[in-house]
């Protein structure tokens, strides 16, 4: 299997796969998940600022995870109170994922039938 890697300082794989955007991702040891985008079987793994990845071609998992939005940016326009700065500190690393339409669609409509904690 051949790995490839990408630095993704602003990035927490765990939350961004379990905050509820998408159901069909599993974990597979301490640090790996197995899923598809689209129709393309992936494995991804993050050790520290480091994604790794096996499956995909490079751009379509910076795609897939949003890894071009300047994270750090974004948050740094946020208003600055102490409920946004809870939420920011809380959720710090998530992304929003870019689904294919189906998947997008398929994932709200199971979204109302799973509970996320």
């Amino acid at each position: 299997m051949k790995w490839s890697r990408i630095d993704a300082p602003d990035f927490d794989l765990e939350k961004t796969l379990n905050c509820g955007q998408v159901f069909h991702w599993e974990k597979h040891g301490p640090d790996s998940f197995i899923g598809t985008i689209g129709q393309q079987p992936a494995i991804v793994r993050q050790t520290g600022g480091t994604l790794r990845f096996s499956g995909p071609h490079r751009q379509t998992i910076e795609h897939y995870f949003s890894l071009d939005h300047p994270l750090e940016e974004i948050c740094a326009s946020f208003p600055r109170d102490p409920t946004m700065t809870a939420a920011t500190n809380f959720c710090h690393g998530l992304r929003l994922i870019r689904q294919p339409k189906w998947e997008c669609l398929a994932s709200f409509i199971c979204s109302s039938m799973k509970q996320v904690a």
